[in-house]
């Protein structure tokens, strides 16, 4: 070999060498994680009143382990202080407590806080992508704090979102008892804040909800029929014997010595014993018709509608009844609603024209007044009839002022002033201001 060759060949093996050779990682390479980590992007240590959402968003991002994507982890959260609740963000997956996680690694949501504490704290969990609907220890977690302050007007509460068309109260000892999206919960605190109820019947909606004098709740359920609790809604007991179908629930009149129920397609019962047996009530030679709104006067009567808006009454505590002749002027078709207001009158709503009647439970005559308003060119409906102190109180939708109305027969006024929300149902509460049920929550005004 010649000697002027081997320089050459030991210079182009150190070259081969020096091209094999990694460079050393430039500063603007991204690091790569050895373990997953979620950091806090924005929303921290916020401030804004009792039941409100925060002003801005509360934003994680997920880094993922070296070969991960940060999509497949798993981020879940829970409320360490306060009851308040986290919003799901608007992503296809998001279920349950878990949020989703986009392309760029980020998650967001928004907090509602609370309405039981002015301190309040979120944790934030990261789980491994295997994780999915298990009990893994989490990878790492990020707390959010923000400071709650007390509101002024018409304040959302706490613990339960009304949705749907279930809402009712009921006052039972201590306690207010409501449905929410046909779940029971209970109140403290006249319906500022609110937990859930154990369910009578798994997967099963709750229709009825009521108390008698003694502290007994009763529950209504749509297909499995009522139960009974002595507990305060701990326990739930079933007291169907002798309902031959307990489907579809129409009314609920709760006493203390007797209970009267009515289902779409059977009819009417009454219990003297508790439960013990349902005897069925025949009206006007049926007993299967569909009876709603059934109301005792304090007189004694009851008094229910039929599906076509013939109005029944009975003497005898349910064992005769005797269909009524009444006026169209007065009542007419569909019914709404029916009670006996404090003054003794029979209150009726009914129409399509928002028909209000304070009647005579002797001659079924009396003061008519509608609230429609032919510039809506709709139908208008008057509903939830609530006697309380001197007045009346009831819903109107459908007119040019829709809300709470209260007042005497022929001087009805809003209630609910200032609340532009649609309203789903209403309690008044013992200092006579009102709870309003929405779609997005419950409200209450506060001073």
């Amino acid at each position: 070999m010649s000697k002027l060759f081997i320089p050459w060949l030991l210079a182009s093996g150190l070259l081969v060498v020096a091209a094999c050779k990694k460079d050393p990682a430039s500063p603007q390479d991204p690091p790569v994680a050895q373990t997953a980590k979620l950091t806090m992007v924005r929303g921290d240590k916020q401030t804004g009143p009792y039941g409100a959402d925060l002003p801005d968003s509360l934003v994680l991002k997920v880094t993922p382990a070296a070969g991960e994507t940060a999509q497949d982890y798993v981020v879940t959260y829970k409320m360490r202080v306060g009851n308040g609740t986290v919003m799901m963000p608007a992503y296809p997956y998001s279920i349950g407590n878990r949020l989703s996680v986009d392309r760029k690694g980020l998650t967001r949501t928004r907090w509602s806080l609370g309405c039981n504490a002015s301190q309040q704290k979120v944790t934030f969990y990261l789980s491994a992508p295997s994780c999915l609907g298990g009990q893994c220890p989490p990878l790492d977690s990020v707390s959010f704090t923000a400071t709650a302050q007390r509101p002024t007007g018409w304040s959302r509460a706490c613990g339960a979102t009304p949705g749907g068309i279930s809402t009712s109260f009921c006052n039972c000892g201590p306690g207010l008892y409501a449905l929410f999206n046909d779940q029971p919960y209970v109140s403290a605190d006249q319906g500022v804040n609110w937990q859930p109820l154990t369910v009578p019947v798994a997967n099963d909606r709750v229709r009825f909800l009521k108390c008698n004098s003694r502290g007994v709740l009763y529950a209504l359920l749509e297909n499995s029929g009522i139960y009974t609790s002595t507990d305060k809604g701990t326990t739930w007991k079933a007291i169907n014997n002798g309902i031959l179908d307990h489907r579809y629930p129409l009314t609920l009149l709760v006493e203390d010595n007797a209970l009267f129920v009515s289902f779409s397609f059977d009819g009417l019962y009454r219990t003297t014993n508790n439960g013990g047996f349902w005897r069925k009530q025949l009206l006007d030679g049926k007993y299967y018709e569909e009876y709603s709104f059934l109301t005792r006067h304090p007189n004694g009567s009851l008094y229910v509608f039929d599906k076509w808006s013939a109005l029944f009454k009975s003497t005898d505590n349910g064992d005769n009844w005797q269909k009524q002749t009444t006026s169209r002027q007065y009542i007419s078709s569909p019914t709404y609603d029916m009670t006996v207001d404090n003054a003794g009158n029979l209150v009726v709503a009914s129409g399509y024209d928002g028909y209000v009647s304070t009647l005579s439970p002797t001659t079924l005559t009396g003061n008519v007044t509608s609230f429609y308003t032919p510039q809506t060119h709709t139908t208008c409906r008057v509903d939830h009839l609530t006697p309380y102190q001197n007045k009346l109180y009831f819903t109107v939708d459908g007119n040019l002022v829709p809300g709470v109305y209260a007042g005497t027969p022929g001087n009805y006024t809003l209630a609910s002033t200032g609340f532009t929300k649609p309203i789903s149902g209403f309690h008044v509460r013992d200092d006579g201001s009102l709870l309003l049920a929405s779609h997005d929550g419950l409200y209450y005004f506060s001073r």
